[in-house]
């Protein structure tokens, strides 16, 4: 089981609804920097190889956490 942060699943969440960096950063008031940083460390979490935004987003779904539309 993946744990992350509230934060982290917060970003993950928006990641997967195919949100940018910066527009993530700009959402939830951070620098792209910090965002950025999210990003890598819940790729980190997630088992399996790819870029860290494609990890994030076949995790979220694979997990059935699908965005609210």
């Amino acid at each position: 089981m993946v744990e992350l942060t509230d934060r982290q699943l917060e970003v993950a969440t928006l990641v997967a609804e195919g949100k940018s960096n910066k527009a993530i950063a700009r959402a939830l008031g951070l620098s792209r920097h910090t965002v950025r940083n999210h990003v890598v460390r819940v790729a980190e979490r997630i088992p399996g190889d790819g870029p860290p935004r494609l990890k994030i987003m076949r995790w979220y779904y694979s997990q059935r956490l699908v965005p609210a539309e």
